[in-house]
């Protein structure tokens, strides 16, 4: 995919981010050299890592897919031609598509795993109790903000009592 990105936009600045688990899966020596590859935690943005105001593309690629079975050879090779042409062909439509914007303020409750875990939330500012003894609640107008306390939230639940 990386060759079918640049081959559309040689200039292009492009990012791999390693996504799955310990964020420890690609292999660097596979990967095209002109490619960035992000690896390892902590990653406030978890798979978009390092994206920014200056992003044109986003491309998400392998999640979940049903297992199937590399083709080597002549037939290997068109398949690989073929989704780099695929690429190129989507890189170059990207003007035609609106940017995708997400605005606030977004409302966000959390159901979490025990009433030990809300409290310890609540001592995060902007974060209270809702509804429950489990529940919390918090408003931001950032929707990066509200994934990044979304992941606190997410670590808060592995404490153990006691």
């Amino acid at each position: 995919m990386i060759a079918g990105v640049l081959d559309a936009e040689p200039t292009a600045d492009a990012l791999v981010a390693d996504a799955h688990g310990p964020f420890r899966n690609i292999l660097p020596e596979q990967l095209d050299r002109r490619a960035h590859l992000i690896r390892g935690k902590p990653r406030p943005l978890g798979m978009l890592a390092g994206l920014d105001e200056h992003t044109d593309a986003v491309m998400l690629v392998g999640y979940h897919t049903r297992p199937s079975r590399w083709r080597t050879g002549a037939a290997g090779a068109h398949d690989e031609l073929r989704l780099r042409q695929a690429t190129a062909d989507a890189i170059g439509r990207r003007a035609q598509i609106p940017p995708l914007t997400i605005s606030g303020p977004f409302d966000v409750e959390v159901d979490l795993h025990n009433p030990l875990t809300a409290d310890l939330a609540t001592l995060v500012p902007g974060i209270s109790r809702a509804a429950g003894g489990r529940t919390v609640a918090f408003t931001t107008a950032d929707f990066a903000d509200a994934y990044r306390l979304l992941l606190l939230l997410g670590q808060l639940v592995t404490i153990k009592p006691g």
